[in-house]
């Protein structure tokens, strides 16, 4: 999704940019950001026994230390996209 994001596939930008973006879209790249928030909240409140994930109902809820680093980088990145994209600064999402 960063990926798409960052980089406008050629015939799809502007679906992509309906779909993760746009306030009359779905707001995906909000949902996802809110639901990797919940994954880090929780994985940094897991200790030491999480090794390669938790799922409940096709869902990761927490994931490991390694995971948790990359996890939080692409977050912010995706928030850094959206507060470029609304034009706010000082935006929290």
């Amino acid at each position: 999704m960063q990926f798409a994001l960052e980089n406008p596939v050629e015939g799809l930008a502007r679906e992509i940019r309906y779909l993760y973006l746009d306030r009359e879209g779905p707001g995906l790249a909000r949902a996802v950001v809110e639901d990797a928030r919940a994954v880090i909240e929780k994985s940094e409140g897991a200790g030491e026994g999480v090794v390669d994930g938790e799922w409940e109902r096709g869902r990761v809820t927490r994931i490991s230390r390694g995971g948790l680093q990359v996890l939080k980088r692409t977050v912010e990145a995706i928030e850094e996209i959206l507060k470029r994209e609304s034009g706010v600064q000082g935006v929290e999402f």
